[in-house]
């Protein structure tokens, strides 16, 4: 929720700055930074084995892409970039809470020690499953709405090439996590867990956050005129 507010707070500094610097300069400022800092998490996603740094370093990946979504300066991509706030605070606050479960459940926040969730914590492992198909972006969860409206902005504003190479950063992070993800749900159990630890009201919630962003990407005006 801080990184939000911090990207709103740079909205609107962009807004008073815009008159003075002009449009092009803060177009490319945001395109460029925007999409380096989706290539720098990819490494970092790849050969990582604490859990919620993982989180983290797939946070850099949304900021970015919203950061370059901002700097097309179109209607559509700003709209999906707002849309893309809003969902990346629900789905990434029930992964940080499923996250602390997990941790709790198996004594570790390493993910190379954590199996067979699916076995001994399935409801635990369906969550933190749909959560990481919500971040990254999967249908038919939310961020997959404002992710394709703003990558389609890159090519509707004629940045062709960049578009391009932001589907190939997103894939680079799709990859490094779901390698991640999928190793500790499925496999054989190597150590004892303490079970399942959510509850009724935890998985109410989550079910909401989760479910809730899926709805909200049916939102943006612009749908049916691309």
């Amino acid at each position: 929720a801080l990184c939000i507010c911090a990207i709103y707070v740079m909205l609107r500094n962009i807004i008073v700055l815009m008159p003075a610097i002009g449009v092009d300069f803060i177009s490319e400022l945001c395109l460029v930074f925007g999409l380096l800092t989706i290539g720098l998490a990819i490494p970092f996603v790849v050969v990582q084995r604490d859990l919620k740094r993982m989180l983290a370093y797939s946070s850099m990946e949304n900021f970015g892409l919203m950061i370059a979504g901002f700097g097309l300066f179109l209607p559509i991509s700003t709209e999906a970039g707002l849309l893309h706030m809003m969902n990346h605070a629900l789905v990434k606050y029930a992964l940080f809470y499923t996250a602390g479960t997990i941790m709790e459940a198996y004594s570790t926040k390493n993910m190379m020690r954590i199996h067979g969730m699916f076995s001994q914590s399935p409801r635990t492992a369906f969550f933190w499953l749909i959560g990481i198909v919500g971040i990254l972006g999967m249908p038919p969860m939310g961020i997959f709405f404002s992710k394709f409206y703003i990558i389609s902005g890159f090519f509707k504003a004629g940045h062709a090439w960049q578009g391009i190479l932001t589907l190939v950063l997103l894939a680079g992070i799709l990859f490094g996590i779901l390698y991640h993800v999928l190793r500790m749900v499925g496999n054989r159990p190597t150590r004892r867990s303490a079970g399942e630890l959510l509850g009724t009201a935890d998985t109410i919630v989550l079910t909401i956050l989760l479910f809730g962003s899926g709805l909200l990407g049916a939102t943006i005006e612009e749908l049916p005129h691309l």
